[in-house]
């Protein structure tokens, strides 16, 4: 337990510092944002191998999961947040929620750039074709963003599921699977709480207790999605390439749903419910096919 609470103290005080002494101070320049974000990412990583350095513990890539598991998921993951924007989707039509057009989206994602288009000769090309071939435009979006959610974006996403789903999920609670996920999506959380309830990340800038809550509900049902793929898998890999292609589908999101993003955007109200749904799945799943341990490992079974 003290070498959770170390793990806890540690990984969020990196994380609050690159905060108040990076991204809060340059929430406005968006390259210095992302540079910013991509190295908090690590901090969770940064914070197992100090703690396994101060306390002296014998390390072992096993013990964090990276193994190949089962292959198989390693196909499926990446594929699990189109299954959730789908999901998600169909909820708002169940609501009778409003859902952008693909031309509507497309006009929304370039819009940003718009004054630029003019000087830039490709940019403009691309540009018309998009809007020429709508549907093939978007699936594009939609490949694009999976090519960078396997890959840079995954990169960085092990970096926190190294902490998350490698660390954590063999000390905190490990023989009660549902305690852990509820406990590691609240960590995980509140591991952003400055940036949700002071900058209103992922919520267009709304701010304070209720965006925090609202994230809270969503880590939490995201994790019930990412622990039942590592418990699945057997491999911290294939929740970091659904944590990185999450991350990728995110601007997505945003120029799908035009309602407020407390409900509707990328980690609103209504995709969370539809992360939980894909986990209650992958649960059933997981009851019945049973825990996969990674090579060598001495990984407790949850239940």
């Amino acid at each position: 337990m003290v070498g959770i609470l170390w793990y806890v103290v540690i990984s969020f005080l990196f994380a609050y510092l690159i905060d108040f002494a990076w991204l809060l101070p340059n929430s406005s320049n968006a390259l210095s944002f992302q540079i910013g974000g991509a190295i908090r990412m690590l901090t969770p990583l940064i914070a197992v191998l100090l703690i396994k350095f101060l306390r002296k513990d014998s390390f072992s890539r096993f013990d964090i999961g990276l193994c190949i598991g089962k292959p198989i998921w390693l196909m499926i993951a990446p594929l699990i947040p189109l299954i959730v924007l789908g999901l998600t989707v169909v909820l708002h039509k169940l609501f009778s929620m409003p859902v952008n057009s693909i031309d509507q989206m497309i006009e929304l994602m370039w819009q940003p750039a718009k004054e630029q288009i003019s000087d830039d000769p490709n940019a403009l090309v691309l540009y018309q074709w998009m809007k020429k071939a709508s549907t093939w435009g978007f699936l594009f979006i939609i490949i694009t963003s999976l090519i960078a959610g396997v890959t840079i974006n995954a990169v960085f996403g092990m970096g926190e599921e190294i902490g998350w789903r490698g660390y954590l999920i063999h000390r905190l609670i490990p023989h009660n699977f549902y305690l852990q996920t509820i406990a590691i999506g609240i960590i995980w959380g509140l591991w952003h709480a400055p940036l949700i309830a002071i900058l209103g990340y992922n919520y267009s800038g709304q701010t304070g207790i209720v965006p925090l809550l609202i994230f809270l509900i969503f880590t939490v049902s995201t994790s019930f999605v990412l622990n039942n793929i590592r418990y699945l898998s057997g491999s911290i890999i294939p929740p970091a390439l659904t944590h990185g292609t999450l991350n990728a589908l995110g601007g997505i999101m945003l120029i799908t749903f035009p309602e407020n993003p407390l409900l509707s955007g990328p980690a609103g109200v209504i995709p969370s419910i539809a992360w939980l749904i894909t986990g209650v799945v992958l649960d059933l799943i997981r009851r019945k096919s049973g825990v996969t341990r990674c090579e060598t490992s001495e990984e407790p079974e949850a239940t």
